[in-house]
């Protein structure tokens, strides 16, 4: 009977060892299944990083593609006859090449696809090109109905004499990355031309997007006013523009002036516009009070170049709401 008790404690406690083998196998996997998730979750977020850096270095590659040649490799479009060296130089505008005086493009984006006229154009890549194509800008309306000011609308934007509303969009493919890229430059005023460069590359699962936006001013005035338009608010009259110095000097003052449509007769001036550094641009409110006629407005901004200072104005501003 000793011994049968002996046997039975015997089983009970090999049975019990078992269990706690059991779930000490248990936990040791949870806790290896748990170690490897973290390390799939850290290599596959190492992996994404590695990606993203790739595919933004993708986008990058699409943005200087385009300013290179933009910018060097630039075409001539007509070649003048007149010989030219190192002592008998071109013309301005023009430069000398194997001897010739020749009239360069207005830049080279809108020739970028175009053998005919630019012999360096860019490669295609493996994705077709988008050729160059005029785009009516759409950022300046002339009327409340949204049709263009014939003003801004270039027929000839694309022209290599001209380029100056266009748009050029191309895909391109290398070591197992990609980037779609696009180049557009059109006009948002007759001193002003916007070029904006956009890229997005993609590599493995991450995509990651590159935009450059460029401002060139055509005038010789020494204060420019950009995007000045005025809002009915309420019983007011919110008037707004962007004004900067061409030759280096800053702003002191920018102000409006109401005046009557029907004989240009002063209503209220000066609307100060005070500077608003959260939103970049100038700012003032008329009330209104005591007119119910039509009216306009004209926007001023003075510098502090000296005395006299100089001064730009902008006469009967848009309705902001027509201002894409």
């Amino acid at each position: 009977m000793f011994e049968n008790n002996q046997r039975g404690r015997a089983h009970r406690q090999a049975g019990v060892s078992l269990i706690m083998t059991f779930f000490i196998m248990i936990i040791i996997l949870a806790v290896i299944f748990f170690i490897s998730a973290l390390l799939f979750v850290e290599v596959r977020r190492t992996k994404n990083i590695g990606d993203s850096v790739s595919a933004l270095y993708a986008a990058d590659s699409g943005i200087e593609k385009i300013l290179y040649y933009d910018y060097k490799v630039i075409p001539y479009i007509e070649n003048t006859g007149e010989m030219c060296d190192e002592n008998t130089p071109c013309p301005a505008g023009q430069i000398c090449e194997n001897n010739t005086c020749q009239i360069p493009a207005a830049r080279g984006l809108c020739t970028i696809f175009d053998e005919g006229k630019n012999p360096n154009t860019c490669p295609d890549g493996t994705g077709d090109p988008i050729a160059c194509y005029e785009k009516n800008s759409p950022y300046i309306v002339g009327t409340d109905d949204g049709v263009p000011d014939p003003k801004f609308v270039m027929t000839d934007g694309c022209d290599p004499n001209v380029c100056a509303d266009c748009m050029v969009s191309f895909k391109t493919s290398f070591d197992g990355r990609e980037y779609t890229a696009t180049g557009k430059i059109y006009p948002v005023s007759d001193e002003v031309l916007i070029f904006e460069v956009k890229s997005t590359g993609t590599f493995g699962t991450a995509s990651r997007g590159v935009n450059v936006a460029i401002m060139s001013l055509n005038t010789s005035d020494a204060i420019a006013i950009l995007d000045s338009c005025a809002e009915v608010v309420g019983n007011g009259v919110i008037i707004k523009a962007s004004a900067f110095s061409t030759i280096g000097s800053s702003i002191g003052r920018v102000y409006a002036t109401i005046k009557k449509e029907e004989d240009g007769s002063v209503i209220a001036s000066p609307i100060e516009m005070p500077f608003d550094g959260d939103k970049k641009y100038y700012e003032g409110t008329w009330n209104g009070t005591g007119y119910g006629g039509n009216y306009t407005v004209d926007v001023t901004a003075i510098d502090n170049s000296g005395e006299p200072p100089n001064e730009k104005k902008v006469s009967s501003v848009r309705n902001c709401s027509i201002i894409q």
